[in-house]
């Protein structure tokens, strides 16, 4: 969709990664829905509500499981592992039927985090320090996990206790399909429940959990069950974002992030032979790159931001910004002006503004596309700016809308669904998701050439002077970098090589960085 992140959204977020809980809106306005069903405004013209508006929760449903099968959806041995409590109590009994769900693991197997871990595993005198070093160790194997001397008993401790649902993890990677279904309590459907229907923690357990056991099996020797569980994560990643959801795209390009840094510390840490290096560069020739964030988000996104229209439609701004988790009002001290908006107008610019987007990242240079998207997401109207810092400083919506009806007035229709749109598209720039998909997919370039200097040093008793000597012995070609389109600095150290991109900031800033594995100034890898 758009480079837009729904205001209405990043509050509820905050709050679902926690919480497994389906709500849904109480209708306060009857009557004739304000939104006219077309192409152009509601982009599908069916299936419809009671109430004459888009089922879009039906539609994104139909979508989401064509040519899905109980063999082929990944879903099913997903929330086996997670257990039973992942899926949201209002929602659960219509999942578990549809998916014909069995076998949960129970809550001694089922996969944890290292913070639940820590609450059984420690003393209360000793879990600040034994959580910290638990943290300590993940991180270690992650970024050296052929040479760390951390003590890492209890994370070895930690992958035992998670052992059988990881198994399911790996197994469920190799499917091809991930559809967990649609599912509202809510009259009419709403797309919003979906959100709180699977609760987000298991996905963010999965990458610290099957590293970590990547990570200690590479180090017994057992390199093929390393990259079985390391290749899981990424596979996971890809599966998730099938969802074609703005929140399924950040959390699979989490999972990707968390396997490129695992593989590129096995192969930037200097021990890999032959077999092992020529195993991990072919995992990451696998591996398709990640979609630009206009295909991911592409249609289920898009049915999202329409649904959520309806609702402003159908029950008025201030009803609908309070539609969360257990429909509690996240700011009771503020009323949004009960004003009249032409929401036909608001769904086409968003049709248009998706359109906009995917003209965006099919620009064929990342300067073009960053000086497309920025024009995109910068708001003009004095009224959107100002709602824009009381968002950007509260995350705050309602407080956001009622300074943009402050400053704007509430009389034209028209304009009021303009700055609307404004705003909206200008969130964006508060978390700018298409640098962060760009970033991505360097790290998984820059992951595979780690992989071919590896084999060259395994094959060779050394690192190459020049990166060319990778090509076409090795790899196809030698990849430039993806944010200049020029060469990637590369050169040898006492200790190995240094290799980096000049990153989203297009300035080469020498190989400076602020860490393993970190985004800027300059995107490096460092081999030993």
């Amino acid at each position: 969709m758009s480079y837009r992140m729904t205001p209405m959204i990043v509050l509820p977020l905050l709050v679902l990664l926690a919480c497994p809980v389906a709500g849904s809106c109480q209708t306060s306005k009857p009557g004739k829905p304000l939104i006219t069903v077309s192409k152009e405004t509601t982009w599908i013209t069916g299936p419809l509500n009671a109430d004459g508006t888009v089922n879009y929760v039906a539609a994104a449903d139909a979508w989401l499981s064509k040519g899905v099968t109980r063999e082929n959806n990944a879903a099913i041995l997903i929330l086996q592992a997670f257990g039973r409590e992942a899926i949201g109590e209002k929602v659960r009994d219509a999942i578990i039927k549809r998916l014909g769900l069995t076998d949960f693991l129970d809550a001694n197997t089922e996969l944890i985090g290292v913070v639940q871990y820590a609450t059984g595993a420690f003393a209360e005198a000793d879990y600040d320090q034994g959580l910290v070093d638990l943290q300590a160790a993940i991180s270690a194997v992650r970024h050296d996990p052929l040479g760390t001397n951390v003590d890492l008993t209890q994370l070895a401790a930690f992958v035992n206790r998670n052992g059988r649902a990881m198994d399911l993890l790996v197994e469920a990677a190799n499917r091809t399909r991930y559809y967990v279904p649609f599912v509202s309590p809510g009259k009419p459907a709403r797309m919003e429940d979906w959100l709180v229907s699977i609760s987000l923690r298991g996905w963010l357990n999965v990458p610290k959990a099957l590293t970590s056991r990547g990570a200690l099996r590479a180090r017994e020797g057992k390199f093929g069950a390393a990259m079985d569980d390391l290749s899981a994560v990424n596979r996971l990643g890809h599966l998730m974002q099938q969802e074609t959801l703005l929140i399924t795209e950040l959390v699979g390009m989490s999972l990707e992030r968390d396997a490129m840094e695992a593989m590129i510390g096995l192969a930037s840490s200097g021990r890999l032979d032959k077999g092992q290096s020529r195993a991990l560069m072919a995992n990451l020739a696998g591996t398709a790159p990640i979609s630009m964030h206009s295909d991911i988000t592409e249609p289920i996104e898009r049915l999202f931001d329409l649904d959520a229209i309806t609702c402003w439609a159908r029950e008025g701004l201030e009803m609908g910004t309070r539609c969360g988790p257990n429909n509690t009002d996240q700011e009771p001290d503020v009323t949004v002006p009960d004003v009249k908006i032409d929401y036909d107008l608001l769904c086409r610019l968003t049709n248009e503004g998706i359109a906009k987007a995917q003209a965006a990242d099919a620009l064929p240079t990342f300067a073009a596309r960053n000086k497309a998207r920025e024009a995109l997401s910068t708001p003009t109207s004095p009224a959107v700016k100002d709602a824009l810092d009381v968002y950007r400083n509260t995350f705050k919506i309602q407080a956001s809308l009622a300074k943009l009806f402050q400053r704007a007035g509430t009389r034209d229709p028209q304009r009021l669904a303009r700055l609307i749109y404004e705003f909206e598209a200008s969130a964006s720039s508060v978390f700018p998701i298409g640098e962060l998909v760009e970033t991505t997919r360097a790290w998984a370039m820059l992951a595979r050439l780690s992989a071919a200097l590896a084999v060259y040093r395994a094959e060779h008793g050394k690192y190459p002077d020049k990166l060319d000597a990778l090509a076409p012995g090795i790899i196809p070609a030698v990849p430039n970098d993806p944010f200049n389109d020029k060469p990637l600095t590369y050169r040898l150290t006492e200790k190995g090589y240094i290799l980096y991109s000049v990153g989203k900031d297009m300035k080469d800033d020498g190989g400076k960085t602020r860490g393993f594995f970190r985004d800027e100034p300059d995107m490096v890898v460092e081999a030993k």
